[in-house]
């Protein structure tokens, strides 16, 4: 279903190998993991809208540095994989750093 989804959020242009598993594909698309417990895996990512270098890394890829991350210019993406009484879920959240 996720595969189905980023292929029409792509206009049908392959953007994902069939062949990797989900969660390796943030990591490879510069996604840090934040935070992680038992149950839960917070990832996040930040891309600057200008530049040659649109994904940005962060000196320290944890959650404080991620949360206080306020260069104007870019969006913050976190999301999280959840799997708790035999269900996996993901939620995902924007947040731009300027208007």
């Amino acid at each position: 279903m996720f595969r189905g989804l980023m292929a029409t959020k792509s206009l049908g242009r392959p953007r994902f190998s069939a062949d990797e598993p989900v969660f390796g594909m943030f990591i490879d698309a510069g996604f840090e993991v934040l935070a992680r417990t038992q149950e839960e895996i917070l990832v996040g990512g930040i891309e600057r809208f200008s530049g040659s270098r649109p994904v940005v890394r962060l000196p320290r890829p944890d959650l404080a540095a991620f949360r206080d991350f306020d260069d104007p210019g870019c969006i913050k993406i976190g999301l999280n994989f959840r799997c708790a009484h035999g269900m996996l879920t993901t939620e995902t959240r924007v947040s731009a750093t300027d208007a």
